[in-house]
């Protein structure tokens, strides 16, 4: 499973993120890859993967990496701090995403390395945003 399918999977059973991105009847969870879609309701998602080094060793390649993605939060509010609530649900959810396989662990080696605002100028009111950058330990093999 890759790791954007194992973010996606957790994200959809954290009752803190349910809380905010499970909207609409059906029930939309606003989690998306790469880009939103046409007309989905605020607050949502999207996650962009940035860079994924492979790591190697001299007996091959190893299943770990450290990768570096892009949530950018989208929201409906009048400035970009309408997605504080979804920004703080995410990091409490970041502490707790295990994509190493290994467990129990205190705090899981997620880090939010930047947290930025930012604004879709081609909508009519702007849309706000948060833009977080996150690195993370990932396994390939869980």
């Amino acid at each position: 499973m890759s790791l954007k399918e194992k973010l996606f999977a957790a994200a959809r059973a954290n009752a803190g993120l349910q809380a905010l991105l499970l909207s609409g009847s059906p029930a939309i969870f606003g989690w998306y890859d790469t880009q939103l879609p046409q007309g989905i309701p605020f607050p949502a998602v999207t996650v962009q993967l940035i860079s994924n080094p492979r790591v190697y060793a001299i007996t091959g390649r190893l299943p770990t990496s450290w990768v570096r993605l892009q949530l950018s939060i989208y929201t409906a509010t009048d400035d970009s701090t309408g997605g504080e609530l979804v920004v703080q649900a995410i990091l409490a959810f970041l502490a707790q995403f295990n994509a190493i396989g290994i467990s129990p662990l205190v705090v899981y080696p997620n880090t939010v390395v930047g947290d930025r605002d930012g604004g879709l100028a081609q909508t009519d009111p702007l849309t706000f945003m948060r833009i977080l950058d996150v690195m993370m330990l990932n396994n390939d093999n869980v």
